[in-house]
């Protein structure tokens, strides 16, 4: 009966995803789930308005909507001992997203470890999704995306409850363009940052993630500042 109920607020996990935007966040720890075992969670999170990123001005990186919230549901699968399988997904009328992640384990200790987690992901996306104006005989009608991402974590356990985690990680971005006229357009876009989150698991197989950092515009030119960033994760692993 009890695994019922934690298939039932699995459930409950992915119906309470609302859309992915081009999320960097990393949410996770250099821990491994274990051959065998898996997680399902929902986050919510920042996300990158990618048309009007590429176009911000490098003096005032927070001047225009850059930035917009972003949310999707993961499962998460371990595959060996050392390393782990992860699908984020999302879909709603503007937009389709998958990403796959690959975390392999590169070193453990009794209360440290360290991993490495490399990422593919693509979505398409509407003009409004980015509220991108598709009424000019020159607007954009269609975006698609291909996204390259790699994190590097180190998770330290402060207690059988609690793990701390400090992450460097970075994604570059094709973004393909299709306009009303015919024509189209490729842009590449990159950036970096940092991420510390602590994971606290509260009962059972449910647990809660906070994570904050910072996210630096590398393709821009010039660029003056750095981008705060924060997310919050509940989850649930069996």
């Amino acid at each position: 009966m009890s695994r019922i109920y934690m298939l039932l607020a699995a459930l409950a996990l992915v119906l309470l995803c609302a859309c992915a935007g081009v999320e960097p966040s990393v949410m996770d720890t250099a821990e491994t789930l274990g051959k065998g075992r898996f997680s399902v969670s929902n986050t919510m999170t920042m996300g990158l308005n990618l048309p009007e990123w590429q176009r911000m001005d490098p003096e005032n990186i927070f001047d225009g909507d850059t930035i917009m919230p972003a949310s999707y549901w993961e499962t998460q699968v371990g595959v060996r001992p050392d390393a782990d399988l992860a699908l984020r997904l999302a879909a709603t009328d503007e937009m389709q997203g998958a990403k796959m992640l690959f975390k392999k384990q590169i070193a453990k200790q009794e209360k440290t470890s360290s991993a490495f987690v490399a990422a593919l992901g693509v979505g398409k996306m509407k003009p409004r999704y980015f509220d991108a104006d598709e009424w000019d005989s020159h607007s954009a009608v269609r975006y698609e995306l291909l996204t390259g991402e790699a994190h590097l974590l180190n998770t330290r356990k402060l207690s059988k409850d609690f793990l701390l985690t400090l992450a460097l990680r970075g994604s570059i971005h094709q973004l393909n363009t299709s306009y009303n006229d015919g024509d189209t357009e490729q842009d590449i876009i990159y950036h970096a940052g940092v991420r510390g989150n602590i994971r606290w698991y509260l009962l059972g197989p449910f647990y809660l993630v906070w994570e904050l950092g910072g996210e630096y515009p590398l393709s821009i030119e010039g660029a003056r500042g750095i981008y705060p960033w924060t997310g919050f994760r509940w989850g649930m692993e069996f």
